[in-house]
């Protein structure tokens, strides 16, 4: 796969590369089809493997693979549709730019440094965790709200995640 993949994207004029630049990374199909290329790779190692093991015969079994895999995918699927329509929400009323605004103009006045409010998303995300134990869907609600809040106050976005893990992580003991 990889042979396949190298006699696609490295010689000049490959089809895997930028038809107008020539560039395998800028704009190009190689870039756009990355996902699948990876997917290809996993699906032709497992497919090998499964021969060689003789654990899956046929393809009815390679079929079913696949189907048992995706079903155990399914909420997780569905976790994701419904985050992103909370996401396409939240952006189309601009309300996480509004409530980001509205606690940064308030917490400027207020004179807290970002050590204490860091400390306070940490109290909140404990809090959260009680009514919302999942990691995902509780960073799609508080990420557009508190990046924006943060940034506004000089707090690098990479600071927020991480008091976010820190808050998060304690309870991922007590909740599933």
């Amino acid at each position: 796969m990889i042979a396949v993949i190298a006699a696609l994207t490295i010689p000049s004029g490959a089809p895997l590369r930028n038809p107008v630049t020539g560039s395998v990374f800028d704009d190009s199909p190689f870039m756009a089809a990355l996902i699948v290329i990876i997917m290809l790779i996993f699906l032709v190692a497992g497919l090998c493997y499964a021969s060689g093991a003789r654990t899956l015969k046929g393809s009815a079994a390679v079929m079913d693979a696949i189907t048992k895999t995706f079903a155990g995918l399914a909420g997780l699927i569905f976790l994701l549709l419904i985050i992103a329509q909370f996401i396409a929400y939240f952006n189309y009323s601009n309300i996480a730019k509004i409530a980001a605004v509205k606690l940064a103009d308030q917490l400027e006045t207020a004179n807290v440094g970002p050590l204490w409010l860091l400390l306070g998303l940490i109290l909140v995300v404990l809090l959260l965790e009680i009514i919302i134990p999942g990691v995902i869907p509780k960073w799609a609600i508080l990420a557009p709200i508190f990046i924006p809040l943060f940034l506004r106050l000089n707090v690098a976005p990479q600071t927020v995640l991480a008091a976010y893990r820190v808050g998060d992580s304690p309870v991922n003991v007590i909740t599933p």
